[in-house]
C-alpha cells in the first residue's frame, strides 16, 4: 500500500510497520471458527492476518478507512457523526 490519502489532506504511511494507525477487524463468525479449530498463538495470528479486513484511522479527521476485501486495493471511507 504505501500512503494512503483521507479526504481531509492528511495520508496515512503504511512503509514501516506495524502502522500506528493501523487495525484489523474480524467477524464474529471468524472468531468462532478460530475457537471451534482450538487454534493458539502464531496459528492464530497467521488466520487473523489471511481473513481480516485492514482498518486504518486517521489521526487527523478520524475517519475510517476500511480495506473490506484484502485481494483489492480499495477502500471505502467512515466517518463519525458531527
Amino acid at each position: 500500500m504505501g500512503m494512503i490519502p483521507c479526504r481531509c489532506g492528511n495520508v496515512i504511511s503504511t512503509v514501516t510497520g506495524p502502522c500506528p494507525d493501523g487495525h484489523r477487524l474480524v467477524s464474529e463468525r471468524r472468531i468462532e471458527d478460530l475457537r471451534e479449530k482450538g487454534l493458539s498463538g502464531d496459528d492464530v495470528l497467521s488466520e487473523i492476518f489471511l481473513h481480516t479486513s485492514s482498518v486504518y484511522k486517521c489521526p487527523e479527521g478520524e475517519r475510517l478507512l476500511v480495506f473490506w476485501d484484502r485481494h483489492k486495493n480499495e477502500f471505502r471511507y467512515y466517518r463519525p457523526d458531527p
